[in-house]
């Protein structure tokens, strides 16, 4: 079993930071009662034509609260910790993960998601991964 979600706003959205971290917060809390037991996000970021992946063997709601994680959010809403109508100059798009592992052990990262494979004119600009 496993739960996986997306989030998708567009930047000429007038959802502001707030919103969107709070629907962000819900399908966490959503997906993951789907399994505990590793959990990852993807970001992609439009302008640089990147992917940034955070992922480990720990639960979505921990993952959401590492430093790097919630960094990578704030550049993404383009906050500076005031809340503002809509400071993006990108998309908002993220993908998240939490699995209940039934097949391959979680402490080898080759086994969480999300796994990211080649694609023409992107690359992964960094890769965390995170075991605390």
């Amino acid at each position: 079993m496993c739960g996986v979600f997306g989030l998708i706003v567009n930047n000429d959205e007038r959802y502001g930071p707030a919103f969107i971290k709070k629907s962000l917060k819900t399908l966490v809390r959503l997906s993951e009662s789907r399994g505990k037991d590793s959990s990852g996000f993807v970001f992609r970021n439009d302008s640089r034509k990147e992917l940034k992946i955070f992922k480990g063997a720990l639960s979505l709601s921990y993952l959401l609260k590492n430093k790097e994680v919630r960094r990578q959010i704030n550049q993404m809403l383009g906050s500076t910790g005031q809340e503002q109508e809509s400071g993006r100059e990108n998309t908002f798009a993220m993908m998240g993960h939490s699995r209940l592992v039934t097949n391959g052990s979680q402490l080898d990262d080759v086994n969480n998601q999300p796994v990211i494979t080649s694609r023409k004119n992107w690359r992964p600009a960094n890769q965390w991964d995170i075991i605390e």
